[in-house]
């Protein structure tokens, strides 16, 4: 929800493509959806064990948009285990220090 408004707020101010993660309130606020967050919302180690290959897949197809887009800026919000260690992978293959679900904006790096 958060993450939406947040991108909602982001586009009517600046002029900006947003993608990452997110649902249907992301759509709505006109970011474009790599993964859905329901791929990855998982609670509990025996059901982590259970969807990790969706979690990998997930995390590549992160990583990948990523790296192709190269967004000057990167926000992380929710599942911060997910998108620590995203963040990283994306780090290490890009060369550049950025973290976080990808939202192109700016010019900074968490």
């Amino acid at each position: 929800m958060y993450a939406a408004q947040l991108a909602a707020a982001l586009k009517a101010r600046v002029n900006c493509e947003i993608f990452g993660m997110g649902g249907d309130q992301m759509r709505a606020a006109n970011a474009e959806v790599i993964t859905d967050y329901s791929e990855v919302s998982v609670l509990g180690i025996t059901e982590i064990l259970g969807h990790l290959p969706q979690l990998i897949r997930a995390m590549r197809r992160l990583v990948h948009a990523a790296g192709t887009r190269r967004p000057a800026l990167a926000i992380l919000t929710d599942f911060p285990g997910f998108h620590l260690r995203m963040s990283t992978t994306s780090a290490r293959n890009s060369g550049r220090g950025a973290h976080g679900e990808f939202e192109s904006c700016g010019g900074a790096s968490r």
